[in-house]
């Protein structure tokens, strides 16, 4: 009796130590899952630190992930924020291209149909978009004509400055200019005439400008700095610089109006035309000086 006792309690015992044997598992299998912890070497390499492999499943798949953690470690400094940065400056272009589209989009809803209709979903209905994808670029309408402006701007000027550049008489600058200021409204006509529409809506409702008005500075210093040149050099008849310079500007903004009204107008002659008048407007011909410059 007592020797039976004795061998229940020991293969209680035993059962107790051996975990269950599971589906498909030989006895062998199931003893080595019960066996203690061991340790082993680190593939990474000597000197790292060493990993214990459990005989719990769920303990080994999470010594995998303490390697492949102590992996990526290893190669943060170098590839992955390679990759990362490419990833970021893929993300910036994506999104300098979507802005691009935004504000060409709006300008030509803006040539055509007038600022007051020129509405965010309209505007976003041309780019094949969402409105909401236009607020996730652009704070509203006006921050959105703001960007307009100073695109039509400095795309004016990166025509207009390389056409004028480098010339060496001031007669000759300042007829290039205009003959190159009426190239770009034929260029670009939907641009000049998007800026005219701002223009003629007037301030926005808290009174502040459409645009910067310092977007039209270089324009009209460049044409200052043309007359003052003439006047120096003699070229050029005295006259009041600033009034010149406006006339001139307001000529040139008097185009894009009548280009929308008749489509044939022969632009290569207008920006001629314009040019010998203001030729001949400022021409020193020698007689007694008309007034002084203020």
């Amino acid at each position: 009796m007592v020797a039976k006792r004795r061998a229940r309690v020991k293969a209680r015992s035993l059962a107790c130590c051996t975990p269950p044997r599971r589906p498909g598992r030989s006895e062998a299998e199931s003893r080595d899952l019960g066996a203690k912890p061991t340790t082993i070497a680190n593939p990474l390499g000597p000197g790292s630190t060493r990993l214990r492999r459990s005989g719990r499943d769920d303990e080994g798949r999470g010594s995998l992930r303490h390697i492949d953690r102590h992996v990526r470690n290893l190669i943060m400094p170098s590839e992955i924020q390679t990759v990362e940065k490419i990833a970021d400056q893929k993300r910036s272009f994506i999104e300098e291209a979507r802005r691009a589209q935004i504000i060409d989009c709006a300008i030509d809803v803006i040539a055509e149909l007038g600022f007051a209709q020129a509405s965010l979903s309209q505007i976003a209905r041309r780019a094949g978009i969402s409105a909401g994808v236009i607020s996730y670029y652009f704070a509203g309408k006006d921050d959105l004509i703001r960007e307009v402006a100073a695109h039509v701007f400095h795309q004016g000027a990166a025509f207009i400055g390389p056409r004028v550049n480098g010339k060496s008489m001031a007669s000759e600058t300042l007829r290039a200019f205009i003959v190159a200021s009426v190239d770009y409204v034929a260029e670009k006509p939907a641009y000049t005439r998007a800026i005219m529409n701002i223009i003629r809506a007037g301030r926005a409702e808290n009174g502040q400008p459409r645009y910067d008005a310092a977007l039209e500075s270089p324009r009209r210093d460049g044409f200052e700095r043309i007359l003052r040149w003439g006047q120096d050099a003699g070229e050029f008849r005295r006259f009041d610089v600033g009034v010149m310079a406006r006339t001139i500007i307001e000529a040139v903004d008097a185009v894009p109006p009548q280009l929308a009204d008749n489509p044939d107008l022969d632009m290569a002659a207008y920006g001629q035309e314009l040019a010998t008048l203001f030729d001949l407007a400022t021409r020193n011909t020698g007689a007694s000086a008309v007034g002084e410059p203020l």
